[in-house]
């Protein structure tokens, strides 16, 4: 989200007010109220069947093209290639955005790596509200036609539930973190630079937090004021890249045009892909200490690899981590 779209934020939120209504049901999603102050602007949340949330599953046997899997229709799931004994790997993309970028290049990287399961959540028509407190409120639906979905291929594969990993970017993290709150026992969630906009001040029931999964991990990379990451600590690992605000390569004399942002998804994939850098972390209070030569040593928490092999350390590390990248690819600094 660019900083003009945070002011779009702002406006609109002034512009709608708080919504009228005090709850809506829908089926077995259950029921959505505005209690919450985060939960107030542009309430309701769509209709599922109007946001028409979809599933589509890649394994190695069908790595480019998808099958749809329907959570109301067993056929549809034990008619694919999907292996309850791999991993699965659920891709969450955010607001204004769809599945099939970035999500594409995330899926091919781990395909190149390892047998997973991946399934990349299309919610198109929820996330591509231009009233950006539109797809805040659809986030929460989402969350919860995803959290629906991991107990459907858990009841009908045995799929466990520890062995799933949700990645969301932006406002997709969030909806990975409505989907753990609705779903208790998921692995794993990374949250490539959660939203900002609307869940920076909010306590945890609004938004991603370590409570959402056994093991959450945040890359920061867009959280300057106004940018559209969230700069604030909230999972068990917190990296800070660069100091999670400015990414190298990206501020210009006037914007970044979202290129900070979207610089967590290419630290992530490189991490999944490089054989010999890793993206070695410290522990550390703040960024400024660690510019300053302060930080040089693991100590008791360890040094966490940044990004996709980051749970390599989860019995270890927590807290605040920082490291500087490079301002092009390879971001690895060896």
């Amino acid at each position: 989200m660019s900083p003009s779209c945070y002011f779009l934020t702002i406006f609109s939120s002034i512009l709608l007010g708080i919504g009228v209504a005090d709850e809506v049901c829908y089926g077995d999603l259950g029921c959505f109220n505005n209690d919450l102050q985060c939960h107030r602007l542009s309430f309701p949340p769509m209709a599922p069947d109007i946001m028409n949330v979809q599933f589509h599953l890649y394994t190695h046997v069908n790595p480019v093209n998808f099958t749809i899997i329907d959570r109301n229709v067993p056929e549809s799931l034990t008619s694919t290639y999907f292996n309850p004994h791999l991993k699965t790997v659920v891709l969450i993309h955010g607001w204004t955005d769809t599945a099939g970028g970035w999500t594409n290049r995330v899926r091919d990287a781990l395909l190149q790596r390892e047998s997973v399961n991946i399934v990349a959540v299309d919610w198109t028509i929820g996330a591509g509200q231009l009233i950006y407190p539109r797809s805040c409120q659809n986030a929460r639906v989402s969350g919860k036609e995803v959290a629906l979905f991991l107990k459907f291929i858990h009841d009908i594969t045995g799929a466990s539930y520890s062995n799933m990993h949700l990645i969301g970017h932006s406002l997709g993290a969030h909806v990975a973190g409505y989907a753990g709150e609705a779903q208790p026992g998921i692995g794993r969630i990374t949250g490539s630079d959660a939203a900002g906009p609307g869940y920076t001040v909010f306590d945890r029931r609004c938004r991603l937090d370590q409570t959402d999964a056994d093991f959450v991990d945040a890359i920061h990379t867009d959280g300057e004021f106004l940018g559209a990451g969230m700069h604030r600590a909230y999972a068990h690992m917190d990296f800070y890249p660069n100091g999670g605000k400015d990414q190298p390569g990206c501020r210009t004399i006037f914007l970044d045009s979202g290129c900070s942002h979207a610089r967590s998804l290419h630290l992530f994939i490189e991490s999944i892909l490089s054989d010999g850098c890793r993206f070695k972390a410290y522990p550390c209070r703040n960024f400024s200490e660690f510019q300053a030569g302060n930080c040089t040593e693991c100590g008791q928490l360890g040094c966490p690899e940044m990004g996709y092999y980051a749970d390599r350390y989860i019995n270890r590390a927590r807290g605040k981590f920082y490291l500087s990248t490079n301002a092009d690819s390879p971001y690895c600094i060896s």
